[in-house]
């Protein structure tokens, strides 16, 4: 939705992910834990905080992070962090990796300014975020490379190959390597790769996002999607217009707005920023920004 490009958003869990084959250079666990961190700004967690869970945490931790183990590619990171402050729950679990050799605990370069404490145990290191320190709330963060240095390729499915569809879609959209496909009634760009490895999950899960969604064709008319106005795809579009303050308030709220502009689609800007689509009959431009996304 803010315009990124190369993503796939997927809900499985990682056991289901790993027999898919494919391997990544990057993955963040962003690991459920005892919610010590939030007792600052969150009452309830304190009254919900037992030895018990805090123990079902770090044994459900130790299995996430065997599972990320198998998605690593050679030489890979991974970022590791949680809301706590039990070491079970964070040295401790980094330890269990690098005990084997597999892997090695990375420091990282931060400012003394933003007064985060580095902490160390037997060559293992994480970084802990006080919140009487420094302004947030309590989180625990390390950084951990993979020894190995092997070759290894990814193993994309051999699923069906990108057959792109040559719509009428308006001018000035830059797909540049992208081509694109009708899923279901809805257009979608994809890349080569990102075809593979969406290919390569759906049997791993409900797919939430994939590839970039440009919207639908109704009958002759294309109805763009919110994702492809901030998209770099478009900041070349052909028909676009620049809206004053009160004029961009008024499109976030979902209105209409009586301005003259040529027919057809036209993204939407304030001070040079893509806000979003609207579809102009010449002296009026009806509004297409998302129902759930308007500020009241």
């Amino acid at each position: 939705r803010w315009g990124t490009d190369e993503h796939l958003v997927i809900n499985s869990d990682a056991k289901k992910l790993s027999k898919a084959g494919t391997r990544y250079e990057l993955i963040v666990v962003d690991a459920p834990c005892s919610g010590e961190g939030l007792f600052r700004k969150d009452e309830r967690s304190r009254g919900e905080w037992t030895l018990e869970r805090a123990a079902g945490c770090a044994y459900r931790q130790t299995e996430i992070l065997k599972d990320a183990v198998e998605l690593l590619e050679p030489g890979g990171y991974i970022v590791y962090s949680t809301c706590t402050y039990n070491p079970d729950e964070n040295l401790n679990q980094i330890g269990q990796l690098t005990e084997s050799g597999d892997f090695t605990s990375v420091p990282i370069e931060l400012p003394e300014g933003w007064k985060i404490e580095k902490l160390e145990k037997n060559g293992n290191i994480g970084y802990q975020f006080w919140p009487h320190r420094l302004e947030g709330e309590g989180f625990f963060i390390s950084v951990l490379k993979n020894n190995d240095e092997s070759d290894h390729a990814s193993n994309f499915a051999k699923g069906p190959k990108l057959k792109p569809l040559l719509p009428e879609l308006p001018e000035g959209l830059n797909l540049s390597n992208k081509e694109i496909v009708d899923l279901k009634g809805n257009l979608f760009a994809f890349s080569e790769k990102e075809w593979k490895i969406y290919n390569d999950l759906m049997s791993c899960g409900p797919i939430v996002k994939k590839g970039l969604y440009l919207g639908e064709m109704k009958g002759k008319d294309f109805i763009p999607s919110h994702d492809l106005s901030t998209h770099p795809s478009s900041f070349d579009f052909s028909n676009s217009l620049n809206l004053t303050l009160e004029q961009a308030l008024n499109y976030l709220k979902g209105n209409a707005l009586m301005l003259k502009t040529d027919k057809g689609v036209v993204l939407l800007k304030y001070e040079g920023l893509a806000i979003g689509f609207g579809k102009s009959n010449g002296q009026r431009i009806n509004n297409l920004f998302p129902k759930y996304l308007r500020i009241n």
